[in-house]
């Protein structure tokens, strides 16, 4: 959910460009194709291969995007409850919205 998260904060961000675009979006779509099949079988080579292809873009974009405001309010939440910033990032994208 990390790498996830970041991809999105990537393609929303203010500093984002047409090839952070493209990566951030190809990269959403490979944990879109293979999420579910990678926690299902973590065995399951393709799946964990676009996992880690997601993984991989997700750090590119971040490096040239920045952090958006997800891994700002989650940063706190990690040190007060412990959770791991995958965890606490989807909590985020999870919580219910009025």
């Amino acid at each position: 959910m990390d790498a996830f998260t970041q991809l999105l904060e990537a393609y929303v961000s203010t500093r984002a460009n047409p090839l952070t675009d493209a990566l951030a979006l190809s990269g959403m779509e490979a944990v879109r194709d293979s999420l579910l099949n990678f926690y299902h079988d973590p065995s399951d080579s393709a799946a964990r291969g676009k996992m880690a292809y997601a993984a991989l873009l997700s750090g590119i974009c971040l490096a040239q995007t920045g952090l958006g405001s997800v891994h700002g309010v989650v940063a706190p939440l990690e040190r007060f409850t412990r959770l791991p910033t995958g965890s606490a990032a989807a909590c985020w994208w999870l919580k219910p919205r009025a």
